[in-house]
């Protein structure tokens, strides 16, 4: 027995999508080979956002004609991207009402992957964690955060010492590749042993989920499509995506990292360095044993003023 809820999402969407396609353009709608994105193919869209929103507690009933819109729009820009969609998902029916059954049974299987792939490696992501945690927790402070690094090098060797020329070593060929945090992490995850790694259904899952969230308009939508054919680098979403954006995706592949300590990194700008150079400092220091795991020196007792991370005592005494 379908239920009450799914028959409600069902309606709302495919009267959505009427919506969307007797308002376009007449000549948008002859690009599409075959005429084949009906309101029945384009609400398989809508059904699947609002199973999403439904899920997690959301509402975005106020935005489901809009961005089914964009969806609409984003394949008559780009018919080519409708035709590997389906050939991605071995959809194979030409006639349009069993098109319609088996692209979506096929699209709402493939997000169903995704997700189950997510749920099953989210535990290890959060361990992995750390060097993100130390890049935002410290954001806003980090100017200030620069005595402690600064502090921990002078106590051992200083900055011709053997810990100064190993942290240079390690850290400036990153940064220098760098321009940007968005550079900086599409770096991080194109080179994170999970996360390059993914599958083409956890990768449709992510896109699917951002776009969902992300209401600026900046973001274009053919990122999206390209995206669920694995057609787009973690570098090239960043690159498109506003910073609200970056902030979700952080918060969805570290469920560990406090929403606030992210909103407030971002909110100082990111066009400089500084921060996550100050971060990759920290956990590189951390990672070697000589700051503990909120940032404070082991062994040693600092005055950081304005950090709102207290100083410990340790009663091992100092160096």
């Amino acid at each position: 027995m379908i239920s009450p809820r799914k028959v409600a999402d069902k309606y709302l969407a495919l009267e959505a999508s009427r919506w969307v396609i007797k308002t376009s353009p007449k000549s948008k709608i002859a690009s599409i080979a075959g005429n084949e994105i009906d309101e029945n193919i384009l609400s398989v869209f809508g059904e699947g956002m609002l199973r999403y929103a439904s899920i997690r507690k959301v509402s975005i009933l106020k935005g489901l004609g809009r961005k089914l819109k964009e969806i609409y729009d984003a394949f008559q820009k780009a018919p080519d991207l409708w035709k590997k969609l389906k050939e991605m998902l071995g959809v194979v029916s030409t006639n349009q009402i069993s098109l319609y059954y088996e692209f979506s049974e096929k699209f709402q299987g493939l997000l169903d992957d995704g997700e189950r792939w997510w749920a099953g490696v989210k535990s290890e992501m959060e361990k992995d964690s750390k060097i993100i945690r130390f890049v935002f927790q410290y954001a806003a402070n980090a100017p200030t955060l620069t005595s402690i690094v600064q502090s921990v090098i002078d106590r051992n060797g200083g900055g011709d010492g053997k810990l100064a020329k190993e942290m240079e070593r390690i850290i400036n060929p990153v940064l220098r590749k760098a321009r940007n945090l968005s550079d900086w992490i599409g770096g991080f995850f194109d080179r994170h042993p999970l996360l390059n790694a993914l599958t083409t259904p956890a990768k449709a899952y992510i896109y699917w989920s951002i776009w969902i969230n992300v209401t600026e308009l900046s973001w274009k939508i053919t990122d999206l499509l390209k995206g669920f054919l694995g057609l787009i680098s973690w570098s090239d979403l960043l690159k498109g995506l506003p910073e609200s954006g970056i902030g979700f995706l952080v918060s969805l592949l570290f469920p560990g990292i406090p929403r606030g300590w992210i909103s407030k990194s971002l909110s100082i700008g990111w066009n400089a360095l500084l921060v996550p150079a100050v971060g990759l400092q920290l956990y590189f220091l951390y990672r070697k044993g000589l700051i503990n795991g909120e940032g404070i020196p082991v062994h040693i007792t600092l005055a950081v003023p304005k950090t709102g991370v207290e100083p410990v005592h340790s009663e091992s005494g100092g160096f």
